[in-house]
């Protein structure tokens, strides 16, 4: 960080100007699509929009079918900050293969000035604690927060020299460079464990292996009872999906598959032990001693619970269809054999203790620890 001391400590010793978003950026006008009969474009979709995705995922569409939500034309290195809830504070930047693209509304599009601010800049100071802050502050709607496209803008930034802009992006950007390509190394040993899952847990209908219904390989499959939790106790609570809270008594020892019974997570498995108790929109899942619990776990998650969902707008999971559903079961010695297989491509992609999930997160605090310290600036005095 020397480099970077030594060009405050020449260029700006004193402290540097604070000055609004709004300020330092042009605007961007919404499309009139009159005036673009028979043009096609590549139209940018709010849910492919994230950190992590420098490349939203887009499809072509013309001009004169073009959704009422596709607003603005965005240009290279325009900064995408989602303002509304689902999308709110996901961010991105736009790449040359979507210049002179569509996008739709639901995110402000903040085009720098780079006469005076550099875009990749502002990309980290909106990517900011600093700035999630005054999101938090300025934001409306308790059930369906967002910022306003003016709020963004009337946020106040530091604004170093240009040279100094220039460093600490270059800092910045090998961090998330790092975390961009251990991202893609994780996605593809998701993939590589993926693969080998389908492998190992596909099975012939007919000869080879037996099959029966999981009623009968389980000692009990019923919903979880528990609809009070803390933030402290002694037991934990689960979900389907994690923990919630804590409670003094536990209903439940030993290892169980718990899955998600209702709501857009349905089916999804997890697997939990000790002693503890369970949410009430949650299934518990207890094999018998014929059905070994990490196979089961990676069994039922290889088959995609949710796909037997019923229901359109809330789909459900129910006990009863897990009791009827037939599942393969090979001799537990090769039960066994499997999960120890899967098991350890399960660390690397999942648990965040360990693998690539583990180094993510270091890298991720490492940038986060620089960012901040890096986009702080004192102010300087007014004469």
């Amino acid at each position: 960080m020397s480099r970077i001391d030594d060009l405050i400590q020449e260029l700006c010793p004193a402290g540097v100007r604070y000055e609004y978003l709004g300020e330092l950026t042009f605007p961007v006008t919404n499309i009139k699509w009159r005036e673009l009969t028979n043009e096609t474009f590549k139209y940018i979709d709010l849910t492919s929009v994230s950190r992590n995705n420098p490349q939203p995922a887009s499809s072509v569409i013309s001009a004169s079918n073009a959704p009422s939500r596709a607003q603005q034309i965005v240009k290279f290195g325009d900064v995408l900050f989602g303002t509304t809830r689902p999308m709110l504070r996901r961010l991105v930047q736009i790449r040359m293969d979507h210049d002179g693209q569509i996008c739709s509304t639901g995110y402000c599009v903040i085009r720098a000035n780079e006469a005076k601010v550099l875009a990749r800049f502002v990309f980290h100071l909106l990517d900011s604690l600093n700035f999630r802050n005054y999101v938090e502050r300025n934001q409306q709607g308790a059930s369906y927060p967002s910022i306003s496209d003016i709020a963004v803008r009337n946020f106040k930034i530091p604004l170093p020299p240009l040279e100094v802009q220039r460093e600490i992006v270059s800092i910045l950007d090998k961090f998330t460079e790092l975390e961009a390509e251990l991202e893609a190394e994780l996605e593809a040993r998701r993939s590589q464990y993926a693969f080998y899952r389908d492998q190992l847990l596909t099975f012939p209908e007919t000869g080879g292996v037996q099959w029966v219904p999981m009623c009968q390989i389980t000692i009990s499959i019923a919903s979880g009872r528990n609809k009070a939790r803390s933030a402290e106790g002694v037991y934990p609570v689960y979900g389907s999906t994690s923990r919630l809270g804590f409670s003094d008594q536990f209903v439940y020892t030993g290892d169980a598959l718990l899955v998600a019974r209702v709501g857009e997570n349905a089916g999804l498995v997890n697997i939990v032990g000790g002693e503890f108790d369970v949410s009430d929109n949650t299934l518990v899942v207890r094999p018998s001693n014929m059905w070994d619990v990490r196979f089961a776990y990676h069994q039922l998650t290889q088959i995609n619970l949710n796909q037997y969902a019923v229901g359109g707008g809330q789909p459900l999971i129910t006990g009863g269809l897990l009791k009827a559903l037939e599942l393969a079961l090979p001799p537990l010695s090769e039960q066994k054999r499997i999960a120890l297989l899967l098991d350890k491509f399960d660390a690397l992609v999942n648990d965040i203790s360990v693998g690539l999930p583990a180094e993510i997160a270091v890298r991720r605090k490492q940038y986060e620890h620089y960012r901040d310290q890096l986009l702080t600036f004192k102010e300087l005095k007014s004469a």
